[in-house]
């Protein structure tokens, strides 16, 4: 079967707003490489934007790999995965049959599902209580009408220089992107979350934040990544590394860390609000100023703690 994928970054598929403003989503393309693994024994192509074609690039499960939609013809696919409301992809999905297209399609935006073919918005899906509870890879391998079993995102090593794998104990990846600055923690934070394990532990601070094949090497090259809700933190998940995510505006719940460790001030039961999704704080009490430098540095030393446990087993 000739299988199309479409994730090109310009929107989110889970997110209620499908605002891009005009920054591609880099880390939502890496997460969606876990429904690869349904398709393994059928080509797949897969259509995305020029700026996250480096992501997939070598990925063996990817036969071809799209840059532009004028590239691609719709009508050679068996069926198409669409995880994008861009308008101009979904008008171009118009001229292909319904029963061939699993995701978004028609000119609202309508879910559609593998095995029912049942077409529904996607606030009303996501309001479901079953749906709700689910993380990222859940919802999609629940359109492809499968269970998701723990698979990981696919990511091609062929650029990354081995020999720098596991160089530093942790790695402090403090900068985010411009859509989400509300997902930042607090600079001085870092610093003297640096200033406690400097001292027995080799640390190096996010490298490559404008170069994608740097930042992953970067990645690479630490045990541990202390990091926001952000690409970097789905680059560590793909390259199995350990990881304590630090979540504010966003859902700890969206992502399986595997045996890492999240940290959120919005989902306690105390903080006045829930995780919001929104790019501006207008609370007195921002949630990301609010996580201490201790809840930090505690699980950071649980982790480094298993990582020693494991090493010495």
């Amino acid at each position: 079967m000739k299988v199309l994928i479409i994730k090109t970054g310009l929107t989110e598929t889970f997110d209620r707003a499908n605002a891009h403003q005009g920054v591609i989503s880099l880390g939502d393309v890496l997460r969606s490489t876990v429904i690869l693994h349904v398709f393994k024994e059928h080509s797949v192509s897969w259509l995305t934007h020029p700026s996250a074609s480096l992501l997939l690039d070598g990925i063996s499960a990817i036969k071809v790999l799209h840059q532009d939609l004028s590239e691609v013809t719709l009508k050679d696919f068996d069926l198409i995965v669409n995880l994008e409301r861009d308008e101009v992809i979904l008008s171009a999905l118009e001229l292909v049959p319904s029963e061939k297209i699993v995701g978004f399609c028609g000119p609202h935006a309508k879910l559609r599902f593998l095995k029912s073919h049942v077409e529904l918005a996607l606030e009303e899906w996501l309001t479901e209580p079953t749906v709700q509870q689910k993380n990222w890879s859940e919802k999609l391998y629940w359109l492809l009408g499968r269970e998701w079993k723990n698979e990981n995102y696919c990511i091609s090593t062929a650029r990354l220089n081995h020999s720098l794998k596991n160089r530093y104990d942790i790695g402090l990846n403090w900068q985010v992107g411009r859509k989400w600055p509300t997902k930042s923690w607090p600079s001085e934070n870092w610093e003297m979350l640096d200033s406690r394990f400097s001292a027995l532990h080799s640390v190096t601070w996010q490298e490559g934040f404008d170069d994608l094949t740097q930042y992953m090497n970067w990645i690479n090259s630490v045990q541990i990544l202390v990091t926001h809700d952000s690409l970097g933190l789905h680059i560590a998940r793909a390259l199995n590394k350990q990881v304590l995510a630090l979540f504010g505006p966003t859902s700890s719940r969206e992502i399986h860390l595997g045996d890492g460790l999240a940290l959120s001030e919005s989902e306690k039961v105390s903080f006045a609000c829930p995780p919001c999704y929104k790019d501006e704080c207008h609370n007195i009490i921002h949630c990301m100023k609010s996580l201490s430098v201790d809840e930090v540095a505690d699980g950071l030393r649980n982790l480094l703690r298993g990582s020693n446990d494991q090493s010495s087993a």
